[in-house]
């Protein structure tokens, strides 16, 4: 009973882990992805073009899960989180100048 209950608890631990934030290779994987995607969207490439694509890029593996880093639909969640992230990292950026 007690080996039951280590494995659920091991089981329960591992699963929260891995609700928010990517680790790892998918998480390089998607921040350099993320990054060179915002640098295309962006057109003329710069260092400051550069650093906002990362910080956003760094931001949502922060906060994504590995479904919703990995799910080609876009939802209302990662949406809210791209936004977020967005606004965040232009106000970090705004002192850079």
């Amino acid at each position: 009973m007690r080996t039951k209950f280590a494995i659920l608890v091991t089981l329960a631990a591992i699963s929260h882990a891995n609700a928010e934030g990517l680790t790892g290779q998918v998480r390089s994987a998607f921040i350099g992805n993320v990054t060179e995607q915002c640098m295309q969207t962006l057109g003329e490439k710069d260092v400051l073009k550069r650093t906002f694509c990362a910080c956003v890029a760094t931001g949502m593996a922060d906060r994504l899960s590995v479904d919703e880093a990995r799910a080609t639909i876009e939802s209302a969640r990662r949406g809210r989180i791209l936004n977020e992230v967005a606004a965040q990292c232009l106000a970090d950026l705004a002192g850079v100048r």
